[in-house]
């Protein structure tokens, strides 16, 4: 009975009455739309009339007319499809801002950051500068998006979404130094590369986002380009080809040696080794295991936050919620100098600033601007894909030490990158490619890593038995 009044009263009322461009009729008016719209408009799917003039036999179209009438719909989508680049066109650029950011910073830090600055007291700035940086990119959007971004906001919401993360990120830098501290680079950096593998994880456990067997392949090429790039697995092992100027000082190492010599070092190494491996691993390799995984989970989280709960890229405000990361961040920060006393009687003694100069300022707002792009970058492609805008970094990393300190690129990033890219293209276009071609295109691989090692392996029998 109340369905029926309410459609009785769009009936009487002119204003509500709109025709078939949404213009306002008469009743006669409507009667005669209502009439000839009793076949379903192949354009828009059931008609806004049959709705009205027909209730009891469609009365679960009311409502959702009422709220959503097509050619209100169709009067949005151009606007919006006009309104700029598409999202995949942002998140190639954003990705590739941060890949530059992520190959020039090194050398900036090196170049503008003394060893003598409070390396605590250097975060903290950096993320007030990003802060700053956010802010003033959320004002010069307008005052209309920056009303958007902002309603409905309240402490409580900003403690969830960012007080979480930024306290994951300050327990990934602690357990990271201690691995670091107890790890040779060759051991931290093939753990720590695991991390792009628990953001798909953890975007799979948080929000149901699962990987395609090629995307999970894409990722393991990821992971052994970024090896190979970072020079930790090299070439020559993987097709076991060495110089010969290197087998002649192993074999000149081994004959100088004496066995006495052996047995003492043995026994040396065979003390400390039980108390090494023992420290090795508690101290090393699982905090570098668990600091990469509270990456890929801070990620996860950062990318529920900024694309929704859907994963459309329609959550919360990036810059707001850099600004809200880089606030609790900073308290974390601020809490970690007060809690060491080497950093409080360093900053009582020397201050804040000591070592700094004007140029250090450069490198601060350089990573903060990098920080502002992980924000984008999270929001419009996702953490998995932030890895590929890193590995990419890596490349471009060896670029500009080929210009800046004239060294040509090894053999390892060329093919690191190429392996990158490789990994990048099946990612992205996974739904485009069978399974078949990819498998087939894995065998091919493999037999031709075996061609290229055959010959070499039967050449380099005698050596390899004469050294042992």
């Amino acid at each position: 009975k109340a369905l029926k009044g309410r459609v009785e009263g769009l009936r009487a009322s002119k204003i509500n009455t709109l025709g078939p461009f949404s213009l306002p009729v008469g009743k006669k008016s409507a009667a005669k739309v209502n009439r000839s719209n009793s076949l379903q408009n192949p354009l828009h799917g059931p008609p806004y009339y049959n709705a009205v003039s027909r209730p009891h036999h469609h009365r679960h179209h009311v409502h959702h007319q009422l709220t959503a009438h097509p050619s209100a719909l169709a009067t949005v989508i151009p606007t919006a499809a006009a309104a700029g680049l598409s999202q995949n066109s942002m998140a190639a650029i954003f990705m590739s801002l941060l890949a530059l950011q992520f190959a020039v910073q090194p050398a900036l830090s090196r170049k503008y950051t003394s060893q003598k600055a409070n390396r605590r007291g250097v975060i903290f700035v950096q993320e007030i500068i990003k802060f700053t940086l956010a802010g003033i990119f959320l004002l010069s959007t307008g005052m209309d998006s920056t009303r958007r971004a902002v309603q409905g906001w309240t402490f409580k919401a900003c403690a969830a979404v960012a007080g979480i993360p930024a306290a994951l990120y300050a327990v990934q830098n602690v357990c990271a130094l201690m691995a670091y501290q107890n790890l040779d680079s060759v051991t931290f950096n093939v753990l720590n590369q695991t991390k792009t593998l628990s953001a798909a994880l953890c975007c799979f456990l948080i929000m149901g986002k699962g990987q395609s067997r090629l995307q999970i392949f894409s990722l393991l090429v990821l992971f052994v380009s970024s090896l190979i790039t970072e020079g930790t697995v090299k070439l020559d092992a993987i097709f076991g080809t060495t110089n010969g100027d290197d087998d002649d000082d192993k074999k000149a190492e081994i004959v100088v040696s004496t066995d006495d010599d052996e047995e003492e070092d043995k026994e040396k190494e065979n003390d400390d080794s039980k108390i090494d491996m023992k420290r090795r691993f508690t101290m090393g390799i699982i905090p570098v295991a668990l600091a990469s995984f509270i990456s890929g989970l801070a990620g996860a989280l950062a990318q529920k936050s900024l694309q929704g709960v859907g994963g459309t890229g329609g959550g919360r405000n990036s810059q707001l919620f850099t600004m809200e990361l880089s606030f609790f961040s900073a308290i974390v920060l601020a809490l970690s100098i007060i809690g060491n006393e080497n950093d409080r009687e360093s900053i009582k003694e020397n201050g804040l600033f000591y070592g700094w100069t004007p140029k250090t300022l450069i490198p601060l707002t350089v990573n903060a601007a990098g920080g502002i792009l992980v924000g984008l970058v999270t929001k419009y492609a996702g953490s998995v894909r932030k890895g590929f805008a890193l590995i990419a970094g890596l490349f471009l990393t060896g670029i500009f030490q080929a210009i800046t300190e004239k060294k040509n690129l090894s053999r390892e990033q060329y093919v690191g990158s190429i392996l990158a890219m490789i990994g990048m293209y099946m990612h992205l276009t996974h739904e485009k490619i069978r399974d078949d071609i990819v498998w087939a295109s894995v065998y091919l691989l493999g037999a031709a890593i075996y061609v290229l090692k055959k010959p070499v392996l039967s050449k380099g029998n005698k050596k390899t038995s004469s050294a042992d």
